[in-house]
Order: C-alpha cells, then sequence, then structure tokens
C-alpha cells in the first residue's frame, strides 16, 4: 500500500536551500538533487522501511535514505498513515540534523 509522503516545514526549508544551492553550484546538472529527491520520495512511498533505522534521533522510530549521487540523506518517519519527511542532511556534515517531531 502507498503511503502519501509530506514534509516538515523544517524539511522544506533545506530542501529550497539545497535546490537553490545546486543549481547555483551544479550547472551541468541542475535538475539532479531535486530529481533524485522526488525518486527517493517515490520509493519510500512505496516500501517506507525501505531506509535504515536512525538510531541516534531524538525521535522514536525514524529512518534515514541514502541519496547515491547527491550524497544526501532523507530523515523520516512512518506515521499511522504517512510517511513524515523531518530532513533532508548532506552526508559529510559532521553532526545529524536536529529532529523534531511533527
Amino acid at each position: 500500500m502507498k503511503l502519501p509522503v509530506v514534509t516538515t516545514p523544517e524539511a522544506d526549508a533545506q530542501i529550497h536551500t539545497i535546490d537553490v544551492w545546486w543549481r547555483g553550484n551544479r550547472t551541468a546538472s541542475p535538475d539532479s538533487f531535486l530529481d533524485e529527491l522526488s525518486n527517493a520520495l517515490d520509493l519510500i512511498a512505496q516500501t517506507p522501511h525501505l531506509g535504515r533505522p536512525y538510531r541516534r534521533s531524538p525521535v522514536p522510530g525514524v529512518r534515514r535514505l541514502v541519496l547515491r549521487v547527491t550524497r544526501y540523506h532523507v530523515y523520516y518517519a512512518i506515521g499511522e498513515h504517512e510517511v513524515i519527511v523531518l530532513a533532508v542532511w548532506h552526508g559529510q556534515r559532521a553532526v545529524g540534523p536536529s529532529l523534531m517531531a511533527k
């Protein structure tokens, strides 16, 4: 069963910031980030348990899916009727994102 995917305001802001940076700095492939993110969101809608559990989260049940091309991580929780994207964060940062439940 496919679940709807929703994003938190924090994740929306992160996605916007990443997209602006990507388009300004990756002119040979300006759509790569949004294309890869869109594909990942489709995957987790169909297979929510695809991502690995993220045990460092203060929010129970958070999972993380790595975007292989852009190296961003999608942090999400599986709700009763939806998948909630909490953050999109680059994998090379020294610390993970601040995660809060929706």
